[in-house]
């Protein structure tokens, strides 16, 4: 009987690269970090702001047309790079407005219409 190692977790992480500073590409600078030690686990990061290869990465600087390069070296890397994953991690800034929104619903709820619209016009 051969002793194998089962294949190590592959992990796509879809995060904003670290051009861009924020709490997602640290967060995800520190999952990197936490699995660097654990062998079951092969992460990577997938970037949502991609550098086109030269000469296109002039257009960068140029407003608009940087989002539509973007855009055009971003999704066949997500493709390619999603494809050869078993698990995807995506950070995404909508969800934190969600939960923003749904602390922000629970806590109206807390509220009495009187305090919400005034006693007079009740």
């Amino acid at each position: 009987m051969q002793d194998s190692l089962p294949r190590p977790l592959r992990v796509a992480i879809v995060v904003a690269s670290r051009r861009i500073i924020g709490g997602h590409s640290v967060q995800a600078g520190l999952l990197l970090k936490a699995w660097r030690t654990d062998a079951s686990v092969d992460p990577w990061i997938v970037p949502i702001d991609p550098v086109p290869p030269p000469p296109f990465d002039r257009l960068l600087r140029i407003k608009y047309v940087r989002t539509i390069v973007t855009q055009l070296c971003y999704w066949p890397l997500l493709i390619r790079e999603l494809r050869r994953a078993d698990v995807v991690h995506i950070f995404s800034a909508r969800a934190r407005e969600f939960y923003d929104l749904e602390r922000l619903w629970r806590a109206g709820k807390r509220h009495d219409a009187r305090d919400l619209i005034g006693q007079r016009a009740l």
